[in-house]
């Protein structure tokens, strides 16, 4: 779900483009049925915006007394600006068509949360050459931000053996040669960790052992 805010940020913007946002406002907001019970804060905004505009100097007779004027009638108006628009946020309520007919610039930024990831499925087991590990992986979950491998072996000092990645492969090393391990995968994000997987058999097999799936990474 998008929520809808008003952009009230002027400090980059040029005096041309100040203006060309104040009146855009004043179109918006004159007459605007969802905001009535701003009326107050509209004049007070109208009046700040065409006292800046007047007291813009035409270039051949700028001097510093005039321009320190229109210095000062400027910071007004944009203090009346925002503050209108803080109060026009405080109505509206993210509400997008109100929003957009205020005459401000507007921006929707996503407020929805990534669900916590579902349980891996389809663990596969690989023996890697160097380092002389298992490697553990699963299908891509898009709302995964990482992957966690579990090796276990009962009674075995050391077990369970634990590593994680940002990517659905992930190294396990450290474990006991000549056994049999159960493996599992889970994955997290900010909203959660899934469940652990079903366990899948593995062995890493002694280093003289012939080995059948190995791979290198």
């Amino acid at each position: 779900m998008k929520k809808m805010t008003l952009l009230l940020g002027f400090s980059k913007m040029s005096e041309a483009e100040m203006i060309e946002q104040g009146a855009s406002v004043v179109e918006g907001m004159t007459n605007n049925s969802h905001f009535t019970t701003l009326t107050d804060a509209i004049t007070s905004f109208t009046t700040a915006y065409r006292a800046f505009v007047d007291s813009i100097p035409a270039p051949n007779v700028r001097n510093q007394v005039n321009a320190s004027v229109k210095d000062a009638k400027k910071a007004i108006f944009l203090t009346e600006m925002v503050a209108l628009g803080n109060l026009i946020m405080g109505v509206a309520k993210g509400d997008e068509v109100k929003l957009k007919s205020t005459g401000y610039r507007t921006s929707s930024t996503s407020n929805s949360k990534k669900p916590v990831p579902a349980t891996p499925e389809g663990i596969e087991v690989f023996i890697t050459n160097d380092p002389f590990a298992l490697l553990v992986s699963c299908p891509t979950d898009e709302n995964a931000t990482s992957y966690i491998a579990r090796v276990i072996a009962e009674g075995v000092e050391g077990s369970p053996w634990e590593n994680f990645s940002s990517s659905t492969k992930v190294l396990v090393g450290g474990i006991t040669t000549g056994i049999m391990l159960s493996v599992q995968m889970k994955v997290k994000n900010s909203a959660g960790e899934s469940g652990w997987s079903n366990p899948v058999g593995a062995r890493l097999p002694l280093p003289s052992e012939p080995i059948l799936k190995r791979v290198n990474i």
